[in-house]
Order: C-alpha cells, then structure tokens, then sequence
C-alpha cells in the first residue's frame, strides 16, 4: 500500500502502534482490551503463552515509573517486558519492509494521551525508548538514512514538569521530529486532563509555531507541528454533518500559518452510499490547497504573529482581529501568503470549525509595509473553493486567479490590498517580480 501511494505522489504517515484498536465500548473506563496484546476472553487463543500486559495502558507506557528511555529495557514485569520486545521486533519488521520507500514518516502511536489514561512520564517514557529503538535500527539497515519520527500526542501540563508535559518532553527528545495532534474534545476535562491542558491540531500550532519580535523561533519552536487527523467529512453523528467545505478552511488556515502536515480523515472514501459527495469534495478541495503550495518555495517561511506590535517583520499593518475573520499569514523573502475565512467556531465537541453558509459577499482588506525585499510586486487573490465569483475558478485542477494587480515598493512604503469579493475564504499569495519598477 504504501508504495502504491508513492508511485501516485502520496505521503503516508505509518502508525505503528494503535492502542485503540481493541477498544471494548462494553466496559468502562472504556479502554482497549480486544486485541491479541490483551488477556481476555475475546481472544483467549490469540495471545502467546498466555502472557498479557498486565494493564492495558503498558501498551504505550513502561510499567516502571523510575524507567531511563536510555536503559536496555523500561519494564519490570516479565510478560511487560517480554512483550516489549515482540514490539521491538514487530517496528523492526516494518522498518525492513519499507526502509527502500521515501514517501512516508513514522507515527509512534495513534491517540495515545487523548483520553487521559496514558498521561504522565510512563507515556513519555515509552516514546522516548521506542524512538529511540526506531531510529538506531533504521540507521543500521538503511546506511545511515532515517524517516522523520512523529509523536502524535494532545496533552501539557507545565505545572507538572516532567511527568504530564508531554509535548515538552518530546519536542526535546532528539529522535522524534514531528508533534502533531488530531481534533481534540476541548469542552471538559477527559480524564485527569484539564481542559487547558489539552491541544487540539489548531491550538497546537497557534501555541508552539511562535516567534521572537526580530523572527527568530521561539526556543521551544524546533520541531515540525501537523494536524494529523483533522474533523471527518462523509459523516454524520457529531455535533452536526462534517461538510468539505469546513475541511478546506481547516487545512489552509493550518498549512498558511506555517504546519507541517495535515492528514485529513474521511469515512467515506470507496463507497457510493452515505455523504460519499462530501468526501469527495474534500479531497478536491485539498487538492487545489496542495497544488497552490506546490507555485512557491517553503525554504525561510514563518508565521506571521501579533503578539508585538513592533516586530520589524509583521509585514500586516493592523491585522485583523483572529476571529473577525479567522485568519493565517506567513512569508519569506520574496512570497508573502495571507488566508481568510468567514467561519464560526463552534465550541461544541471538537476543535472545529462551521463554514459560512451564506450566499452574501464581502471584501476584505489589508495594509502591507516592511516587505524584505524592494521592487516590483503582484498580488493575486484566489478562491481556494475553486468557485466564479469575481473571476476566479480552476482550470483543470489549477485555481484561477480572481483579481491581480501589480505595484512598486519602496522603501518605508505601503500599499492598501483590496480582496474581490467572496462567500466563505479567500488567499493572497504577494510575489516579488523584480528589482526597480514594474514592467
């Protein structure tokens, strides 16, 4: 499969290990226990030997508190550790049947924090140590080469160092290159976690891709953020029918504000019954998000924040208040990016958005200074749905540009940029053209 996905251009994250997949909703705490890692009466034949963790959640933690991530083992208990090692062997397994593929990164383990249970320096502990296995074994069979590993956690508390801030604790581990979240219940606690203590993939991002007022990194700002799994299209059940429409804004508000990766999920993707449309226009939507990102150079992007007023390298005079619309920017040298959508947050069960529904227009406008390099620039604004309002559409699977405009900048200058009008979102990609005046 996944070197299917290769030969069509498709990145695959590879989950190594889901602790959810033998989930037994029968029983509470609803925790995972149908599964051939666990002793139960499901599957009384499948696990070897009889042996068993001896709590579901040692499936992505040590059972020893006290563990170094550095030791040969981080478990007590014999069948822990006996089973440890048959994970060790299955991660091996997987790293020798892929290791000649380029087009994927590792995921530690799916969802391991986000309900509470696995949430302390145990959970910490685990990843640090299978990090660290993955990334000695790949470097031995593949001469030194290595896939980026992801962490793929929700969960921080830096009232507790050490033992519950686990995006802290990983971001510093040197093996794991990825953090990233899927939507995650922010309403309530979960468990033992504090509502304030949990990070959705956008509050991941809008918290740790930060930067210093000149634009450098924030110290804590050194891995790659991804929204791993955003809010589903195809379904219906949650708070209200999930809509491409409300995926597309999710995706350019995260990829235009400097993420890493977004890995959208559908339940609806090879079969005609159900939202199967929905679906299908998610995957469209993404695909002009991911050829538009395709017409420029990433090397030097940064997000655009506002939490100075006095950083030389907000290029956004004023910006709009984040909400009023919801907005993302970001920029190097020579392209500037900057995204707006007309939503509503709806607060309800996940980190999600409701696209607008109305079929009424507006503009919006923003005022550029302190462009890095001087000359000539043109501005074009898109429709990232794809529709005509105001020119636009796609050719092929190309957005069309609805309005463009060239201009001179000067040093100390600035220029007023006016959007066409729009529905739901709209997306300015500014472009140096040349040194002195326009042609």
């Amino acid at each position: 499969m996944v070197k299917y996905c290769q030969d069509n251009g498709i990145v695959v994250g590879v989950v190594l290990f889901d602790p959810w997949s033998g989930w037994d909703d029968s029983q509470l705490p609803k925790l995972p226990r149908r599964s051939p890692w666990y002793q139960t009466n499901n599957y009384s034949n499948s696990y070897k030997q009889g042996i068993a963790f001896t709590d579901p959640t040692y499936f992505v933690m040590s059972d020893n508190v006290n563990a170094n991530p550095g030791a040969a083992t981080i478990d007590t208990n014999a069948s822990n550790r006996w089973l440890r090692d048959l994970q060790i062997t299955l991660m091996k397994r997987t790293v020798d049947e892929l290791k000649t593929l380029k087009n994927f990164y590792w995921v530690l383990a799916n969802e391991p924090d986000i309900d509470g249970h696995a949430y302390n320096k145990q959970l910490i502990t685990w990843h640090k140590y299978m990090a660290r296995q993955l990334r000695t074994y790949e470097n031995g069979v593949s001469a030194g080469k290595h896939h980026l590993i992801a962490a793929n956690v929700s969960t921080n508390n830096d009232n507790n160092p050490g033992v519950t801030d686990v995006i802290t604790s990983l971001r510093q581990d040197p093996n794991i290159e990825i953090i990233s979240s899927h939507y995650v219940r922010l309403l309530h606690n979960v468990g033992p976690v504090n509502q304030g203590d949990r990070y959705g993939g956008m509050q991941l991002l809008r918290k740790w891709n930060d930067y210093e007022d000149q634009g450098q990194a924030k110290g804590f700002n050194n891995r790659h953020w991804g929204l791993s799994e955003d809010q589903a299209s195809g379904e219906t059940g949650f708070d209200d029918q999930w809509t491409a429409d409300n995926v597309r804004v999710e995706a350019w508000e995260y990829l235009l504000n400097g993420g890493a990766l977004f890995d959208h999920l559908s339940y609806r993707w090879a079969n005609t019954s159900g939202n199967e449309p929905q679906a299908v226009l998610a995957r469209q939507y993404l695909g002009y998000l991911g050829r538009f990102m395709n017409t420029f150079s990433l090397v030097g992007m940064k997000r655009m924040v506002v939490s100075s007023t006095n950083q030389p390298y907000r290029w956004i005079y004023s910006p709009p208040t984040y909400g009023s619309p919801f907005w993302a920017a970001m920029a190097n040298s020579k392209t500037y990016l900057f995204y707006a959508h007309r939503s509503s947050y709806k607060n309800l069960k996940f980190d999600a958005y409701q696209a607008n529904t109305t079929s009424a227009t507006t503009r919006i406008s923003i005022k550029v200074q302190k462009l890095a390099t001087l000359g000539c620039y043109q501005a074009d604004w898109y429709y990232p749905k794809g529709e005509v309002i105001d020119g636009g559409g796609v050719n092929g699977t190309i957005l069309i540009s609805a309005q463009k405009e060239r201009f001179n900048f000067t040093a100390g200058s600035s220029k007023v940029l006016l959007s066409p009008n729009y529905r739901q979102d709209v997306v300015l990609k500014l472009n140096w053209v040349q040194a002195g005046s326009c042609p």
